[in-house]
C-alpha cells in the first residue's frame, strides 16, 4: 500500500497493483476497496509517500501462540465483521497432521486462510478458548494522518494509532461529516465491547452523537444529563469498536492526535 504522508491527501492509501509493477515504477489501483482515493489526484505530485506491506492473519494471530482442534466450536477463532452482509466471518484455528492452520467456518475445503489481507484500521473480535494469549506489536508509529472512511451502516474499526483517544482528538463531527440527532436512533453511533475493560462482561456501552440547539457532542447512552464526552478518551488503545453511520462518513480523516 502507498501511503501518502503530506500535502492535500495526507493520511490516505492507495493499493499497489503488484502484477503491474516493476523495478523502479509502481503502479497504484484506485478501483481497489482497501484504496481510499477513488482516483489518482494530479495533487499528489511532489507530495511524500511511504510504501507500507499489508499485515496478514497468520502474522496478527501467530498459529503457535492459539488452540487448534479439529472442531469450529471449540479452536480458538478472530472474528472478521462484514459490513455488506452484516455478518461475522469466522476464521478458526484447525489441527491436523500435527500442524495447522486458519480456515474460514462454513469452508468444505478446508483453505488456509493465513494470508487473509488485514487492512489499516480493521477492528477484530479475537477468542481464546482455552487460555489467555498476550500478542506482541511492533513497527512505527503513524506520525501523519489517518484516512478512516466508513459506510452507512456498521463497521467494526479502530483508530490509526496505539493511544487512547476522544471523539474531538479524532474528528469525530459535523465538519467531517459525522450525523447528530436528538435521539440515539437517529444520530451516528459507537458501542464498546465492554469485555474489553472487565472480562467475562458479554454487552456494550453505547455513545451517540447528540444534535439538539446549540449542543454537538458525544454522550453516553442513557445519561439524563447528557453530559459532553468530546474531550474524554473512551475510544482505547488497540481495541476496536462499532459505529453505526447513519449517512456514511466518507471524507473522515482522523487528524495525527500527536507532534512527531
Amino acid at each position: 500500500t502507498v501511503q501518502v504522508v503530506d500535502g492535500t491527501h495526507a493520511g490516505h492509501r492507495l493499493e499497489v497493483n503488484e502484477a503491474s509493477s516493476q523495478g523502479g515504477n509502481l503502479v497504484v489501483d484506485a478501483g481497489d476497496a482497501r484504496s481510499t482515493l477513488k482516483q489518482v489526484p494530479g495533487t499528489l505530485v511532489g507530495a511524500r509517500v511511504r510504501l507500507r506491506r499489508h499485515v496478514t492473519l497468520e502474522e496478527l494471530a501467530p498459529r503457535n501462540l492459539f488452540r487448534a482442534t479439529t472442531n469450529a466450536s471449540t479452536a480458538d477463532r478472530v472474528l472478521v465483521y462484514d459490513p455488506v452482509t452484516a455478518a461475522f466471518r469466522s476464521y478458526w484455528l484447525l489441527a491436523f497432521s500435527g500442524a495447522s492452520r486458519w480456515v474460514l467456518q462454513g469452508d468444505a475445503s478446508l483453505s488456509n486462510r493465513g494470508s487473509l489481507i488485514l487492512e489499516p484500521g480493521l477492528g477484530l473480535f479475537v477468542q481464546p478458548r482455552s487460555w489467555a494469549v498476550t500478542l506482541m506489536l511492533n513497527g512505527e508509529v503513524r506520525d501523519h494522518a489517518f484516512a478512516s472512511p466508513v459506510g452507512m451502516g456498521v463497521s467494526l474499526i479502530s483508530t490509526g494509532w496505539p493511544l487512547d483517544l476522544s471523539p474531538s482528538e479524532l474528528g469525530m463531527n459535523e465538519a467531517h461529516g459525522f450525523t447528530g440527532a436528538s435521539s440515539a436512533s437517529l444520530a451516528d453511533q459507537v458501542q464498546v465491547w465492554r469485555g474489553d475493560a472487565t472480562a467475562g462482561l458479554q454487552s456494550y456501552e453505547g455513545y451517540y452523537f447528540l444534535r439538539a440547539s446549540t449542543l454537538r457532542q458525544w454522550v453516553l447512552q442513557g445519561d439524563s444529563r447528557l453530559t459532553n464526552l468530546n474531550g474524554t478518551r473512551f475510544l482505547k488503545a488497540h481495541r476496536a469498536w462499532f459505529i453505526r453511520s447513519r449517512n456514511g462518513v466518507s471524507n473522515w480523516v482522523q487528524p495525527c492526535p500527536w507532534t512527531p
